[in-house]
């Protein structure tokens, strides 16, 4: 098998494992809302739980949907170079829209993680924007 082709086979199961996680990613919420209602209409503790243990699931398929989808976003351009010359204005749009619909918010969401981490020692975290515009460095505040 030419090493195209094998790069391309990878990608399809990369696109069918991502389309599984982006789908029950989105399902989740809906039946996890659904729960919490039968929760407060009967009164039954079990439909709180049941909601409340699909929010940890629904916490990491979303975290496995979002690494699959960068994924495919580079294969989208190494592996079908001639299509994505074409048709990449269009199909990138999503892909950049969904990155960066709100880059300072989401810049102030990585330092509130990076603070809670366990794993950085010292809480001094700061985040910055290249703007490509200007060629300039800018740290984005903590807060707005």
């Amino acid at each position: 098998m030419p090493d195209l082709l094998a790069a391309r086979s990878q990608m399809g199961v990369s696109l069918a494992f991502h389309i599984i996680f982006a789908v029950v990613g989105i399902a989740m919420p809906v039946m996890m809302v659904v729960a919490e209602r039968r929760w407060q209409v009967t009164g039954h503790a079990i439909y709180l739980d049941l909601a409340k243990r699909w929010a940890k699931g629904t916490a990491i398929l979303f975290a496995v949907g979002a690494v699959s989808g960068t994924v495919l976003s580079f294969e989208l351009g190494l592996l079908w170079p001639r299509f994505m010359a074409h048709a990449g204005a269009v199909i990138g749009m999503p892909f950049a829209l969904e990155a960066f619909a709100d880059l300072d918010d989401d810049v102030r969401q990585s330092i509130a993680r990076a603070k809670q981490s366990p794993f950085i020692p010292h809480k001094k975290v700061r985040g910055f924007v290249y703007e490509l515009e200007r060629g300039t460095l800018r740290e984005v505040p903590e807060s707005r």
